[in-house]
C-alpha cells in the first residue's frame, strides 16, 4: 500500500530526530506522540524508507495478534472472539499503516488482558497504569476507554482502596499523565479537528459507522442499528444492576459516556471512522461478555459451540475477503514512482510536507533514474549540456556537468507566443528531482500541468538553453 499523506506528513514535521522536538508544541491532533517517536528510531538509519516508517505499526500488530490470541484461549467462544478481534479490514489497513490508532488499540487490547488474566500478572495495577499511559501517548483518543478501565478497577477491583506504589514509579506516573494531559488539553484548544462527524447523532456516528466499516459491501439500517444498541446497553445495565459481572460491558458504556459528554462540553465532533479503532477491543470484549453469558445459560453443547464459531469465522473470512483490493493496490503500487512528478508539475502551487517526502524520498533512493530505463526519449540538445525528452511521461530529463549549488535553471512557459510562466530553480533545492552521477548531476523536470504549447529552459549562468513543443489543454 501506497504511503499516506498523514504518514508523510508526520513523518516530515515530527518523525525525523532532527524535528522531534517540535512535538511538545502539541499543535496539532495528527501528530501521535509515540508512534512519531518510535518513527524517529525505526527511521534513524534508513530515511526516507516507506518500511522503516511502518516498521513500529508492524511490531505493534503482531503483538495484538498475539494478545488476540491468547486472550481468546480465555473463553468458551475463542475462535469468535479471535476472528472478531483481528479480521476487521479497516482496522488492519490502519495497524499497518504509521499512524497511532492501531498502536493505541494494541495498548488498550494489553491493559484489558492484563485485567482479565488477575493471576498472571504480579502488579498489575502498574502494568494496567502504565499500558493506558502508552496508549494515550500513542492516540489520545485513548484517554475515555483508559479513563473508563481504570476507574472500573479502582472502584471493584481494588474496592476503592490506592495500592502500595514506590516513589519513583509513582513519580513516574503522575509526570507522563500530567504531561499527556498537558499536551491533550492543548491540542484540544487548537480548535475543531478537522476529521470527525459534525453533523451526524451519537449512534450514526459511532456504532451505525462500526457496521459500515466492518462491512461496507451490506447495507445498514440505522433505525434498527439503533434499537439493538440501545437494547444491548439496556442489557448491560440490568446485568450489572443485578450484580452480575459484565465488567468490559460497563467499561464500553462508561467510555461512550465520557466521550459523548466531552464533544458536547468541548463542542467537538464525535469520533467517528478511523478514529473508532483504539475502541474497538474493549466493544468486542462488551459483546463477548453477553455471548458467553448466553453460551453458560442456555447450555449449548461444546461442540455446537465449536461448530457455530467456524460457521461465524468463514463469514467473517468472506466478509474481509471482499473488501480486499488487490489488483489495484498493486497497480496503484506501480504507478507510485510517479508521484514526485505530478506534484511538479504544478508550476507555482505551495508544495505540502507530504507531498516533498515524495520528493525527497526519490532523490535518496534514485528511483525515477531506475524506472525511467524502460522508456523512449528523445534528444533535444546534445553537447556538453544533454537534455532528453520522455514525451510519454511529460518529462525531460536534464544533464548537467557538474553538482553544483550555483547551478541556476530558468523556465518559461508559453502559450500561442506569449510568456504565461516563468520561473528559477537551483539544482539543489529540496523542491527539485535530481541525482548525483558519473559525469555530473541529472535534473528531471515534469511538463507544466497548465494550459501551453512551449516550454523553454536553460541556465542562466552556464547560457545554454533549449525548446520543446508541448500540447497542454
Amino acid at each position: 500500500m501506497n504511503i499516506t499523506q498523514d504518514e508523510a506528513y508526520t513523518y516530515m514535521n515530527t518523525g525525523r530526530i532532527q524535528d522531534f522536538w517540535q512535538m511538545y508544541q502539541f499543535r496539532i491532533a495528527n501528530t501521535h506522540i509515540l508512534n512519531s517517536l518510535m518513527m524517529v528510531v525505526s527511521t534513524l538509519f534508513f530515511t526516507y524508507s516507506d518500511f522503516a516508517i511502518r516498521f513500529p505499526n508492524i511490531i505493534m500488530s503482531i503483538i495484538y495478534v498475539c494478545i488476540s490470541f491468547s486472550l481468546s484461549k480465555l473463553y468458551r467462544n475463542r475462535l469468535l472472539l479471535f476472528g472478531l478481534l483481528t479480521l476487521f479490514y479497516f482496522m488492519l489497513t490502519f495497524m499497518a499503516q504509521g499512524r497511532g490508532y492501531g498502536m493505541s488499540a494494541t495498548f488498550i487490547l494489553a491493559a484489558l488482558f492484563v485485567f482479565h488474566s488477575k493471576d498472571k500478572f504480579r502488579e498489575r495495577h502498574l502494568w494496567i497504569a502504565f499500558l493506558l499511559i502508552l496508549a494515550i501517548y500513542a492516540n489520545y483518543v485513548a484517554i475515555a476507554p483508559s479513563i473508563a478501565l481504570a476507574a472500573y478497577y479502582f472502584f471493584f477491583d481494588l474496592k476503592r482502596k490506592i495500592p502500595t506504589i514506590p516513589k519513583k514509579t509513582k513519580r513516574w506516573i503522575i509526570a507522563l499523565v500530567v504531561i499527556g494531559l498537558y499536551g491533550f488539553f492543548f491540542v484540544t484548544l487548537e480548535g475543531k479537528p478537522l476529521y470527525g462527524a459534525y453533523e451526524a447523532g451519537f449512534f450514526e456516528a459511532i456504532p451505525f459507522e462500526y457496521l459500515k466499516l466492518f462491512s461496507p459491501e451490506f447495507e445498514h439500517s440505522l433505525p434498527i442499528v439503533t434499537a439493538i444498541s440501545i437494547g444491548l446497553a439496556l442489557i448491560i445495565v440490568l446485568l450489572f444492576v443485578l450484580k452480575k459481572q459484565v465488567p468490559f460491558g460497563i467499561m464500553i458504556l462508561t467510555t461512550f459516556s465520557l466521550i459523548a459528554i466531552m464533544a458536547f462540553v468541548g463542542s467537538k465532533p464525535l469520533p467517528t471512522g478511523r478514529v473508532l479503532i483504539p475502541f474497538w477491543p474493549m466493544l468486542i470484549l462488551a459483546i463477548m461478555e453477553l455471548i458467553e453469558k448466553a453460551s453458560f445459560k442456555l447450555n449449548i453443547p461444546v461442540l455446537a459451540i465449536r461448530v457455530l464459531n467456524l460457521l461465524f469465522i468463514g463469514i467473517l473470512v468472506f466478509n474481509i475477503w471482499g473488501q480486499m483490493q488487490t489488483e489495484e493496490l498493486i497497480a496503484s503500487k506501480r504507478e507510485q514512482w510517479k508521484f514526485p512528478l505530478r506534484i511538479l508539475s504544478n508550476y507555482g502551487v505551495h508544495i505540502e510536507p507530504e507531498e516533498l517526502y515524495s520528493i525527497q524520498k526519490d532523490n535518496r533512493h534514485e528511483i525515477i533514474h531506475d524506472e525511467i530505463a524502460a522508456y523512449q526519449f528523445e534528444e533535444i540538445l546534445d553537447g556538453e549540456i544533454n537534455i532528453r525528452n520522455y514525451e510519454d511521461l511529460d518529462m525531460l530529463a536534464i544533464e548537467l556537468p557538474s553538482m553544483s549549488e550555483d547551478h541556476r535553471i530558468f523556465r518559461e512557459v508559453y502559450l500561442n507566443s506569449e510568456r504565461v510562466y516563468k520561473d528559477t530553480l537551483l539544482l539543489d533545492s529540496k523542491k527539485t528531482l535530481y541525482q548525483e552521477t558519473d559525469t555530473g548531476a541529472r535534473l528531471y523536470m515534469p511538463y507544466p500541468k497548465m494550459e501551453a504549447d512551449r516550454l523553454t529552459i536553460g541556465g542562466i549562468d552556464e547560457k545554454w538553453e533549449g525548446t520543446i513543443q508541448i500540447d497542454r489543454p
